[in-house]
């Protein structure tokens, strides 16, 4: 229940935050600070991040195995990785900058700068936390939310006098970022001194073992994900330009709120589900169901809302209407992809992943070369519907093919049976409980 406070907290922080910053740049600034982030974000892909979910799970076990020896020596391992990664990655960047400059402009290489020192911060904090979580404490919880507040606290202090421009949101990023580090830092020394400090640590190393064991190529695909997404706001600003990065940047991460409210499937519970194929098959088919007709009825409702809403709240962004209704498109099928890419983890089918990600880059890199010098932004909105309907085909007939059970009757989407009302029977009752009294 924390851990979702925190999370509203950081979206409604997060909204007001962009709200103020999307009001007082132009959309010109606005397309430069995205591109900023994205060639951070770029290089950030060395930072090693996706390990963190494993590492930390190990060093639970660990721990609840009363391995704390091995514990200490696989955290103190990856803290070392991941911090000298972080700090080179600074480095890179800090004395890097010239060349982004050189291809873009002085400005940009200053920019790139300032926020370089954002890396490394988060990189202790992700340490910390990482750690904290391993030991299950509540007070892991809050770090991103507490940086978004003082982001916000310092962006409203700089809107207020009218003195809010890029080089002062990337410096309030930093200066956040150092906040929550603050934050994090007590509580992790804390709790690490009552875990570690009588314990010595293993003597042989495990960090590479633990790697190998959970398979390079999951690691090797997460990595190319990170990198490639990035890119696609400097092919926009190569093609289109800068105020083009703007309207993209504004209709996908309005397409993303849309989307976080679809709630994720866990692998997890999918995973307990392997040994019972009709059961298996049952979450499927109904899963696919009520994601079709879930995401066709959100993308109704933001069709007759978002325009409006941006006409009077950002009026200068309404060149982004048209990109994102193009965005809308996809809401029927997202689930369906969620869906999807969550059976075949649990399944293993690691090659099949690997396969699916590098066509669906390939595909997204051809129609973006190609159709943004005639279609303009546009083609951007094109290739996300391309790219999805293909992965949804592509795993679909495959997942099909290896693992029967698993097709797709497409007949069942438009059919309601006794099982389907029963569930929007049960599921009504559900929501029109947290409306009803506790009795005295």
């Amino acid at each position: 229940v924390l851990d979702r406070s925190w999370s509203f907290v950081l979206a409604g922080v997060g909204l007001l935050t962009s709200f103020l910053t999307l009001t007082a740049l132009s959309v010109y600034e606005f397309g430069l600070y995205q591109l900023v982030l994205a060639a951070v974000a770029f290089i950030g892909m060395f930072s090693v991040d996706f390990f963190d979910t494993v590492i930390q799970s190990d060093i639970s076990r660990g721990l609840a195995g009363g391995r704390r020896d091995e514990s200490k020596r696989l955290f103190l391992e990856f803290a070392a990785l991941k911090v000298g990664l972080g700090i080179a990655i600074t480095a890179a960047l800090f004395f890097g900058a010239d060349l982004v400059a050189s291809a873009y402009g002085e400005d940009i290489g200053g920019y790139v700068r300032i926020i370089s020192f954002a890396i490394s911060i988060r990189a202790v904090r992700s340490v910390a936390s990482l750690f904290l979580k391993a030991m299950v404490s509540l007070r892991a919880l809050g770090a991103t939310a507490v940086e978004e507040l003082i982001k916000l606290v310092i962006i409203a202090g700089l809107f207020a006098t009218s003195t809010l421009g890029v080089r002062e949101v990337l410096l309030a990023t930093v200066v956040a970022a150092t906040g929550s580090l603050v934050y994090m830092f007590v509580p992790f020394v804390e709790t690490y001194r009552a875990t570690f400090a009588a314990v010595h640590m293993a003597r042989r190393s495990l960090l590479t073992a633990v790697i190998r064991g959970y398979g390079a190529l999951v690691f090797f695909r997460t990595a190319v994900h990170q990198a490639a997404k990035p890119l696609r706001p400097w092919l926009i600003k190569a093609f289109v330009g800068t105020e083009a990065v703007a309207i993209y940047a504004l209709a996908a991460n309005l397409i993303t709120m849309v989307k976080d409210f679809f709630p994720l499937v866990n692998v997890s519970l999918v995973a307990w589900e392997l040994e019972n194929p009709d059961r298996l098959r049952t979450i499927f088919t109904r899963g696919v169901k009520y994601s079709l007709w879930a995401g066709a009825g959100v993308a109704l409702v933001c069709l007759a809302a978002v325009p409006p809403l941006i006409a009077l709240v950002l009026p200068k962004y309404l060149p982004a209407v048209p990109l994102f209704l193009f965005f809308l498109l996809s809401l029927p099928i997202h689930g369906i992809s969620q869906l999807e890419l969550a059976l075949l983890t649990a399944l293993r089918e690691q090659r099949l992943l690997t396969a699916r990600l590098f066509a669906e880059l390939g595909i997204s890199a051809v129609m973006l070369v190609s159709l943004l010098p005639v279609m303009g932004i546009l083609a951007v909105g094109l290739e996300a519907n391309g790219a999805l309907l293909w992965r949804v085909w592509y795993l679909g007939r495959v997942m099909g093919r290896r693992h029967p059970f698993l097709k797709f009757d497409v007949r069942s989407f438009f059919r309601l049976d006794d099982e389907d009302r029963m569930i929007m029977r049960r599921g009504l009752a559900e929501a029109l409980s947290l409306f009803r009294r506790p009795k005295a």
